[in-house]
């Protein structure tokens, strides 16, 4: 999805699609999206606040706002809990992101390969790996389609 670079800026899970039958993937929902300009940086506050990233609300972001977005879907599809739903307003959310607070959630992941992954997307944006880095992680090792 990042090349051309692109950012979705509402991945979330109810805008991703699993076709049972094929197993495969689709994101949808680009009511959102835009095109990065030739500064490789967007600007605008975009996005369901349990999913958006602390430096989109900075208005200064580049594409691994997605990245960000992707660990929290699947911490969600890990703990079957939306990310910050302890918080009951979007200021709340805003507040613990802004701090580096992570969802309580993370700390029922159980597995440390996954927790491991989770907090790999959910680094600082420099420290966070682009889309073809980290479909190269060992957490999809194995899952090609003879073992999907």
């Amino acid at each position: 999805m990042h090349e051309p670079c692109i950012i979705h800026r509402d991945i979330k899970c109810s805008n991703i699609f699993i076709n049972g039958n094929t197993r495969e993937v689709k994101i949808g929902d680009f009511g959102l999206s835009a095109v990065i300009d030739n500064s490789l940086v967007a600007h605008t506050v975009l996005g369901t606040p349990a999913f958006m990233v602390p430096e989109l609300y900075d208005e200064h972001y580049t594409e691994v706002v997605d990245i960000y977005a992707f660990g929290l879907c699947v911490l969600e599809l890990v703990t079957m809990e939306i990310p910050y739903n302890e918080c009951d307003t979007a200021v709340k959310i805003y507040k613990k992101m802004s701090t580096g607070e992570k969802p309580q959630a993370t700390n029922k992941v159980k597995d440390p390969e996954v927790k491991r992954f989770i907090e790999k997307c959910l680094t600082k944006p420099r420290e966070r790996p682009s889309a073809s880095e980290l479909l190269r992680d060992q957490f999809f090792d194995g899952l090609d389609d003879d073992n999907a």
